[in-house]
């Protein structure tokens, strides 16, 4: 308390957050179908908080589908000729989202 009144004080929490960017796009690759084989992709983003990872299937690039929430990495094991196609990956951050470039999955047998 001062001649010029009461002073209140109150603290706020600021959030930043960047938006996320991949920084390594899956890449093409062949094996074999039901082999004891498998295909792997990678991807990478970068953003804060570190992003969350999704990937999608398609065989046309125009239609996708989600296969996979869990990690950076997508293991396909023992494929099949049904799994041939393009894969991607996507970084989220609550709704921001960034898509990597697609790769194709090749089976051969």
């Amino acid at each position: 308390i001062n001649a010029a009144g009461t002073s209140i004080s109150t603290f706020s929490d600021v959030s930043v957050v960047t938006a996320p960017k991949i920084t390594l796009s899956p890449s093409d690759t062949a094996t074999y179908e039901g082999s004891e084989d498998l295909a792997l992709f990678v991807c990478n983003a970068t953003g804060h908080p570190s992003p969350g990872f999704r990937w999608y299937f398609s065989t046309d690039k125009i239609n996708w589908s989600m296969v996979d929430n869990s990690s950076s990495e997508l293991v396909v094991y023992k494929p099949t000729k049904a799994q041939e196609g393009w894969y991607r990956c996507s970084a989220f951050i609550n709704n921001l989202e960034d898509y990597s470039e697609a790769a194709f999955l090749t089976i051969t047998g």
